[in-house]
């Protein structure tokens, strides 16, 4: 009785420590994260992955995000997720873990014109589109 009662505890401490480490990393964790870059024009904060350039579209809630597929710059904080079930080609989102208002936002790969259903971006680099 005695070794059921320790096997019992055990377990219930290990489910803790794996239910911990799913919260922590928000459970959006990718077998492999890739490194990306970030990048600056006159106008904006892009991120470039392989030869793709995104360049920023809108804010969008945390629930839009699923799988963590990399970082940018070397940076553990600056974490790039895929968008929903688009292509990850098309669009990124980028989670800066700072503590302080974090939110994610959505990147449009350079290219992509056609805009999911009820985006919306103010940005003049991205005008005409979505509309």
């Amino acid at each position: 009785m005695r070794i059921l009662k320790k096997a019992i505890a055990i377990t219930l401490i290990l489910i803790m420590i794996l239910s911990l480490s799913a919260c922590s990393s928000g459970g959006k964790e990718a077998d492999s994260i890739v490194s990306m870059k970030g990048y600056m024009t006159d106008e904006y904060r892009g991120i470039e992955w392989e030869d793709r350039h995104y360049v920023p579209f809108c804010a969008i809630l945390d629930v839009d995000m699923t799988k963590q597929i990399g970082i940018v710059d070397g940076d553990e904080n600056d974490r790039v997720f895929a968008y929903q079930n688009y292509p990850e080609t098309q669009w990124l989102v980028e989670y800066y873990q700072s503590g302080l208002m974090d939110g994610p936002f959505l990147f449009r790969e350079e290219n992509v014109t056609e805009i999911p259903e009820g985006l919306y971006s103010e940005y003049k680099w991205n005008e005409g589109l979505g509309e």
